[in-house]
């Protein structure tokens, strides 16, 4: 079992560092202007496209998302999705993340604005790259330091995506709407079963929570990766999840308290070294002593 949550972490690691790497370098990756800040779903889009989510046996970086495409389509199933052009709105003004804001508790407003933030963003990078960079270039046109409104975020979206089409712009939203939504619905994950059935293990072995004492690594799992976020609209999310401390480590035994091992007895033969906790480093014998007393955590004089 200790095996497996230190797998588990591991692969929440790797997660998080790629999702930080990506969402730190979206100023020179988009060449927007210092100042610009991204709307939520650009980031956190950006971020889950080329991040691998836990569970996943292999880098997926760039691809088909393991976590969020299911969810989408569990969306679709359950009849949790809006309209397309509705919901393709609603995820280019931010509309879902300051929904999730407003309604922090609800975790299942999380899972949508997440998963249609990686669709949209995952279906636009593919099919319209060109207009995609169109955006980028109306977004650094955007007022300085501040948080961009739902009409600024639309009138980016509009002039990019929309406008100059060879038909209305109602036509051209539902045509770009519906394509997006068959595109994510019709896309298949390589694996889908293997995917899975090891998130269904991990449930069922409490390893999806685990209990671990890393609290960045447990805010992280709680927020897949938003706590890291630039934008304050994301930051609200999770401001019950913000509790960031360092790992600590198991305490050691048979020579004393904590991982680095118990203290070699002065003059006595050997201490016994500690057993090492979560991290920690085995605890060095004591050198042999005179003719003092066997040492061991508290050894003779």
């Amino acid at each position: 079992m200790n095996l497996l949550r230190e797998a588990l972490l591991t692969e929440e690691r790797r997660a998080t560092l790629s999702f930080i790497a990506t969402t730190q370098a979206l100023p020179s990756l988009l060449t927007l202007p210092i100042g610009v800040k991204p709307p939520a779903w650009l980031e956190y889009g950006l971020g889950a496209n080329f991040s691998t989510p836990t569970g996943t046996p292999w880098i997926t970086q760039g691809g088909v998302n393991t976590l969020h495409l299911p969810v989408y389509k569990q969306l679709f199933k359950n009849k949790k999705l809006d309209a397309p052009e509705i919901a393709l709105r609603s995820v280019v003004t931010d509309h879902y993340f300051r929904q999730a804001a407003e309604f922090h508790q609800d975790k299942n407003l999380h899972s949508k604005a997440r998963a249609t933030a990686w669709g949209v963003t995952h279906f636009l990078t593919r099919r319209y790259t060109a207009d995609y960079m169109k955006y980028m270039t109306e977004l650094g046109r955007m007022p300085r330091d501040c948080e961009l409104s739902e009409d600024q975020l639309w009138g980016c979206f509009q002039r990019a995506f929309l406008l100059g089409k060879s038909k209305t712009e109602a036509l051209a939203l539902k045509d770009l709407a519906n394509e997006c939504d068959i595109y994510l619905r019709q896309a298949r994950l390589e694996g889908e079963q293997v995917f899975t059935r090891l998130r269904l293990n991990q449930e069922e072995l409490g390893l999806d929570k685990g209990d671990t004492k890393d609290a960045r690594i447990r805010a992280m799992l709680e927020a897949n990766g938003m706590i890291f976020s630039s934008s304050s609209i994301i930051q609200e999310t999770q401001k019950d999840s913000l509790t960031l401390g360092g790992s600590t480590a198991g305490a050691g035994a048979s020579g004393g308290a904590g991982a680095m091992g118990g203290m070699p007895g002065m003059g006595g033969m050997p201490g016994m070294g500690g057993k090492p906790g979560m991290g920690g480093m085995p605890g060095m014998g004591g050198r042999p002593g005179g003719s003092g007393p066997a040492g061991g955590g508290d050894g003779g004089q």
